[in-house]
């Protein structure tokens, strides 16, 4: 489903999209706004792996080891915890 909405945007602005569209880079404007849409949600995607990767930085550190031994006790409580 598209949506059409409506939009003011600067003179220079405007003058870029068509640049873009009379260099052949996009075949048209709405896809120029479409393509920065897109890029905005990645950014958006990109910021929450971010945060993510900060909380995890931020929280205890293992060596590999410990970090199969924790793992391998987890697994086997699992296996105990359903009998397997």
């Amino acid at each position: 489903m598209a949506a059409q909405i409506p939009f003011e945007m600067t003179d220079e602005d405007d003058a870029f999209i068509r640049r873009l569209v009379d260099e052949g880079v996009f075949p048209n404007a709405d896809a120029v706004i479409q393509a920065g849409v897109q890029l905005l949600q990645e950014k958006d995607r990109q910021s929450g792996l971010r945060a993510l990767l900060d909380a995890r930085r931020s929280g205890e550190m293992v060596d590999p080891d410990e970090g199969r031994r924790r793992t391998e006790a987890m697994i086997a409580r699992k296996k105990d915890d359903r009998g397997l």
